[in-house]
């Protein structure tokens, strides 16, 4: 048993930074051509949209309330 765990540990390992330098490039990517990506036509598409605010754009209009938080 103590083989499977360290494999299982071993692929999360390389698997979570993986997901962030993917996340990293494509956001990247859509900064750099700001323009709509679509994938599969009618159902997922990616768009470059800009948030000042909190989650939602809560709080867009009051960034020094968002400073004190």
């Amino acid at each position: 048993m103590k083989g499977r765990y360290k494999t299982l540990l071993l692929t999360y390992v390389w698997l979570g930074p993986l997901i962030v330098i993917i996340d990293q490039i494509t956001k990247w990517a859509a900064y750099l051509n700001r323009v709509n990506v679509n994938i599969i036509p009618n159902f997922f598409d990616l768009q470059y949209t800009r948030n000042t605010g909190a989650a939602w754009s809560i709080l867009e209009d009051y960034p020094w309330v968002l400073a004190i938080i």
